[in-house]
């Protein structure tokens, strides 16, 4: 018995003597240098050209993963809303989903998720913004999508109307019911007026509720539109 109780705490001597470091080791161990991190080491080349129609391509080779973004940018934001009217940007980032000449209402996002795609859009003062993410392979359906609603969307009253409230109801959610949002956004245009066309967030929609109407909307498309502020 007593033999055997001697094996077992030599086993544990010397494990605890083999699986960990001595007090000596750590004490006398220098820290690992830490490489800075370059930021260029992860900058990507550009190419930059524009095309014959006047769309300024960016493009950004990174083939560690088989997968392309697309990022649409149109120059034109909340800052080009109308005088008194706002929220026309973020309606129109609304209507590019709502169907063009070969892509139907309602088959936007059936055609990206059948093949493993992910896409969004949001609008800020001074620009309108469209991104997808979908396997590398996919480019050209990508592209094709992209082109036909900005060539030929379907802005009609049967696609605007349920829109328009959808972006009310954002207004309402995001702005007008979160504390002190509707105060503080009503409250901008007088506090800043020398900031115009700049003074009010793109989301604002206090004045969308009241009918601008499809015919409206068709005048502000953003290939119709010129910015009224200067972009890069």
């Amino acid at each position: 018995m007593y033999k055997k109780v001697s094996a077992l705490l030599l086993l544990t001597v010397l494990s605890q003597w083999l699986f960990t470091t001595p007090a000596w080791a750590q004490t006398s161990a220098q820290p690992a240098a830490v490489k800075p991190i370059k930021f260029s080491d992860y900058e990507l080349p550009l190419t930059d050209y524009t095309l014959a129609n006047g769309l300024r391509v960016i493009l950004a080779e990174d083939h560690s993963a088989p997968v392309v973004a697309v990022d649409t940018w149109f120059r034109v934001g909340g800052a080009d809303d109308p005088a008194n009217r706002s929220g026309f940007a973020h309606l129109f980032e609304h209507m590019m989903f709502e169907g063009s000449d070969h892509v139907a209402n309602g088959q936007w996002d059936k055609l990206l998720e059948a093949i493993g795609a992910s896409n969004n859009a949001y609008t800020q003062n001074d620009k309108t913004a469209f991104w997808d993410v979908a396997p590398a392979n996919q480019l050209p359906r990508i592209l094709w999508m992209e082109s036909d609603r900005m060539a030929s969307l379907a802005v009609t009253d049967a696609n605007f109307q349920p829109q328009r409230q959808v972006v009310i109801q954002e207004y309402n959610q995001r702005i007008a019911n979160s504390p002190f949002g509707a105060p503080i956004c009503a409250s901008l245009p007088s506090r800043c007026k020398a900031m115009r066309p700049t003074n009010c967030p793109s989301s604002a929609m206090w004045t969308i509720s009241t009918p601008p109407l499809c015919k409206r909307c068709k005048i502000f498309t953003p290939h119709t539109i010129a910015p009224t502020t200067p972009r890069w």
